[in-house]
C-alpha cells in the first residue's frame, strides 16, 4: 500500500467510532488533585538514572494550555500582487497536518536470503562444537502505526532517542521517502487540511529545512536571499516587491547584522552556525509557506544560540500562524516550553503524541513522575530509551497511549478538519504562482557565472595552473631551438592535447559541493534538470574559453605551431568535453576523491587509445574500440594534421603517413567533439534524474 494511498482509515482504533461522536471526546488534562487522588503509592522505573522516580511529590504544576499571542501577518504583505493566486495562497496560511497509520518497513533484498547463526554448544557424550542455524531475515522497522496532528500556529517537535524514526517520520511527512522499491513497504495517510495530501498543491504550501543545509560559500547572506527569491517568488512579482520580501525574511529571521557577510566555506571565513541555521529557515520562508518542516533545527549549537533559533519559530508560528513540524535531538527546558505537541518516538513505535502540557500527566498517570528541577523532554526520552536498557518492553506505553484520551482528541480535530473544504487552494492558481522557468534560468547562469569567477578552486587557480604550463610548453618548445624536429612536435602536440585536458578533473570537488546545493534547491524550487545542467554548462564556457585563449597564445606563439584559430578551436572543443565528462562523475560518484579517482583513470584509458603511445593500425584489435569512443583521439587527430599538413615538407608527411593520419577530415572531428559534450550533457540529465529520484525521496 503506497503513502496516501489508503481508501478509508474507519478501521484504525483512532477513528472507530462515528464521526459525530468525535466532539465530544475533547478531554482536558488532569488536575493535580486527581493525579494526586488516583497516584499509585510506589512507582517502578524501567531503569533507575533518576532519583526521584520512586517518589510522588507535589513538585509539578500541571498548567492548562498555553497562552498564544494574538496573531499578526509576520511579513508585511502590502507589496504583495493582488490576484486571484495570492488569494488562494493566503487561504492556505491556516494548513493543518494530520497523519495515520505511517508505517515504513524494510525487507531485505534478498527476501530468500538467511542469516548464519553460529551457536557454540556441547554435546553430549563429545566435545563442543559449532551448530549453524538458519533463520529468515525480518523486515527492518523503521515506523509502524504512528499518528499525530499539528495545526496553524502550533509548534510540534518530535523527540525519541538515536535510531528511533524521527527524521524519517518528518521525510514521510514532506513526502521525500522513495517509495515502490523493492524490499520498501510504505503505509499511511496524511491529510493536509482534512484532505489527502495532494502533492500537486501540497508542495507548494510547505517547505522543508534539512539538517545540514548546503550553500555556496562564495555568496553574501543577502545574495543567498536574493538568488532564492529569483528561484522561488513568482515571476510576475516587480523587482521591488521581491526585494522588498527579501528585507522582511532577514529582519524576521534576525539576519540584518551579517547580511552582507559572506556564507562561508574552505576558502572564505563565514557566519556562524546558528547564523547558517536561521538563513536556512530564511530561504524557506521567502515564499511565505503554510507549513514548515525542520529537521534539527539545533543541532551542533550551544545552548543560547539553539534557544534563539527557537525563539525565532516560536514566532514564526505565534505571529504568523505558520504550522511548523520540527525534529530535536534534546531539547532544553526552555525549549521544552516553547512546544506546542510532543511525538514521542522509540524504535519506530510511538509512545506519546498530544499537547506538550498533557505530556507529564500521561506519563504520572502510568506512575512515571518526572522528578523537579528535571527536563521534561530528557526525561521523557531516557525513560523509553531501549539502546542502554536491556528488557525496556514499549507495550506498557503503547498500551497506555491507546487507552488515553489523546486518540479521541485527534479524531475530534480530524472530523473539525475534514469538515473545512473551503481552504483547498486551485491547484492550476497555484502553479500560476510558481517561478517562470525561464526566470529561474537566468538566475541559475547568473549565480553560477559569479559563483565561478569567485571560487578559487573552479576559476582562478585552473587559470594560473593552465598559464604556467602553457609557457613551460611554449618555452621548452621554443621556435628558435634548432633541436627541436618535426618528430619532436609529436609531443608537444600530445602534452597540450591530453594533459592540458587532463587537469579538468580540478573542477570536480566545487562541482561535489555545488551538486548538494542543486539538490536541496531541486526539493524548494522545482527546477527543471534540463535548465540546471544547461546553466551549468553555459556557465563553464566563459572560464574555458578564456583559459583556452590563453594557453593557446601562448603555445602558437612561442612554438610556432600553426592554424592559430583551428587551435583554439580544437582546444576549446577538448576542454568543453572534458568539462562534461567532470560534471557526469559529479553527478554520479559519491565523494570527489572517487570523481578523481575515476576521472585519471578515463582520461588515462582515452590517453593510450588516442593513437600517439600505439599507431591505430598497431593497435590490437580488441583496444580498437577505446581509440572510437575516447575524444581524445578526435583531438588529437586534428592537431596532428593541422600543423604537419601546414609545414607541408616531406618529413611532415612522412609524420602523418607513420601514424595513420595522412587524410583527417578536421571539421567532421570538431563536430564529433561539439556532439561528444551534447551526449555527455544528456548523461548527466540522467544521471541527477535518477539520483534525484532515489535520494529526494519524492
Amino acid at each position: 500500500m503506497q503513502l496516501d494511498e489508503r481508501p478509508s482509515v474507519s478501521n484504525h482504533p483512532l477513528l472507530e467510532n462515528h464521526e459525530t461522536e468525535a466532539t465530544a471526546v475533547l478531554g482536558a488534562p488532569m488536575s493535580r488533585n486527581e493525579l494526586e487522588r488516583s497516584a499509585p503509592r510506589e512507582f517502578a522505573s524501567p531503569h533507575g538514572s533518576f532519583e526521584n522516580l520512586d517518589t510522588v511529590k507535589s513538585s509539578h504544576a500541571y498548567n492548562g494550555t498555553v497562552p498564544v499571542k494574538p496573531k499578526v501577518a509576520l511579513f508585511d504583505t502590502s507589496s504583495q500582487v493582488s490576484t486571484e493566486g495570492f488569494r488562494q495562497r493566503a487561504a492556505l496560511q491556516t494548513c493543518s497536518l494530520s497523519w495515520q497509520h505511517i508505517s515504513y518497513f524494510i525487507q531485505p533484498k534478498d527476501k530468500a536470503s538467511h542469516r548464519l547463526r553460529a551457536n557454540s554448544k556441547r554435546r553430549s557424550g563429545g566435545p563442543s562444537g559449532l551448530e549453524a542455524e538458519l533463520e529468515p531475515q525480518q523486515p527492518r522497522k523503521i515506523l509502524n502505526d504512528v499518528w499525530g496532528r499539528s495545526g496553524p500556529g502550533e509548534l510540534t517537535a518530535i523527540l525519541g532517542p538515536s535510531g528511533a524514526g524521527k527524521t524519517t517520520l518528518l521525510d514521510m511527512l514532506a513526502d521525500r521517502v522513495a517509495s515502490g522499491g523493492a524490499g520498501v513497504h510504505l503505509e499511511g495517510l496524511v491529510e493536509v487540511n482534512g484532505q489527502p495530501r495532494d502533492l500537486r498543491t501540497f508542495h507548494s504550501v510547505m517547505n522543508y529545512v534539512s539538517e545540514d543545509m548546503a550553500f555556496l560559500g562564495a555568496f553574501t547572506v543577502l545574495e543567498t536571499l536574493q538568488i532564492g527569491a529569483g528561484l522561488s517568488l513568482p515571476g510576475h512579482m516587480p523587482p521591488v516587491q521581491r526585494e522588498a520580501r527579501v528585507q522582511n525574511v532577514i529582519d524576521a529571521m534576525g539576519l540584518r547584522s551579517c547580511s552582507n557577510a559572506r556564507v562561508g566555506d574552505v576558502f572564505h571565513k563565514g557566519i556562524s552556525t546558528g547564523q547558517r541555521k536561521r538563513l536556512g529557515i530564511a530561504l524557506e520562508l521567502l515564499s511565505d509557506p503554510a507549513l514548515l518542516l525542520l529537521d534539527e533545527p539545533t543541532s551542533g549549537l550551544d545552548s543560547s544560540s539553539a534557544r534563539g533559533v527557537m525563539q525565532y519559530i516560536e514566532r514564526l508560528c505565534q505571529e504568523g500562524g505558520k504550522n511548523v513540524v520540527c525534529t530535536i535531538h534534546q531539547p532544553s527546558s526552555s525549549i521544552y516550553g516553547m512546544l506546542t505537541n510532543l511525538i514521542i518516538l522509540s524504535c519506530g513505535e510511538l509512545i506519546y503524541s498530544g499537547p506538550t502540557n498533557a505530556a507529564i500527566a500521561h506519563f504520572f498517570a502510568m506512575g512515571y513522575v518526572c522528578p523537579m528541577y528535571t527536563n521534561p523532554a530528557e526525561y521523557f526520552v531516557h525513560l523509553v530509551n531501549t539502546n542502554f536498557h536491556e528488557g525496556l518492553k514499549l507495550e506498557p506505553f503503547l498500551r497506555a497511549l491507546k487507552e488515553s484520551a489523546e486518540p479521541q482528541r485527534l479524531r475530534a480535530d480530524v472530523v473539525r478538519d475534514r469538515s473545512r473544504r473551503d481552504n483547498l487552494a486551485n491547484p492550476e492558481l497555484l502553479k500560476a504562482m510558481q517561478p517562470w522557468p525561464m526566470d529561474q534560468f537566468v538566475v541559475l547562469v547568473k549565480r553560477n557565472l559569479t559563483n565561478n569567477w569567485r571560487h578559487p578552486g573552479v576559476f582562478w587557480v585552473r587559470v594560473l595552473m593552465y598559464v604556467l604550463l602553457s609557457l613551460m610548453v611554449g618555452t621548452m618548445y621554443l621556435s628558435s631551438n634548432r633541436g627541436i624536429t618535426e618528430t619532436s612536435m609529436v609531443s608537444l602536440l600530445f602534452y597540450v592535447q591530453a594533459f592540458l585536458v587532463f587537469m579538468s578533473v580540478a573542477a570536480l570537488p566545487a562541482l561535489l559541493e555545488h551538486r548538494t546545493v542543486m539538490e536541496r534547491e531541486m526539493r524548494s524550487y522545482a527546477l527543471s534538470l534540463t535548465g540546471y545542467t544547461m546553466s551549468n554548462l553555459l556557465a563553464a564556457l566563459p572560464g574555458i574559453l578564456l583559459i583556452s585563449v590563453l594557453a593557446s597564445s601562448i603555445v602558437v606563439f612561442l612554438a610556432r605551431v600553426y592554424s592559430f584559430p583551428t587551435f583554439l578551436l580544437n582546444l576549446t572543443l577538448s576542454l568543453v568535453a572534458a568539462e562534461s565528462l567532470m560534471h557526469l562523475l559529479g553527478a554520479a560518484v559519491p565523494h570527489y576523491i572517487i570523481g578523481i579517482a575515476l576521472g585519471a583513470g578515463v582520461f588515462g584509458m582515452f590517453m593510450l587509445c588516442e593513437g600517439f603511445m600505439v599507431p591505430f593500425d598497431d593497435m590490437p584489435d580488441y583496444w580498437k574500440w577505446g581509440y572510437y569512443i575516447a575524444f581524445h583521439t578526435y583531438s588529437f587527430e586534428s592537431f596532428m594534421y593541422e600543423h604537419f599538413s601546414g609545414v607541408n615538407t616531406e618529413e611532415a608527411w612522412a609524420v602523418l603517413r607513420r601514424f595513420g593520419m595522412e587524410d583527417v577530415n578536421v571539421m567532421e572531428n570538431m563536430i564529433i567533439l561539439a556532439c561528444y559534450s551534447v551526449v555527455l550533457q544528456i548523461f548527466v540529465v540522467g544521471v541527477l534524474y535518477l539520483r534525484f529520484n532515489r535520494h529526494r525521496r519524492r
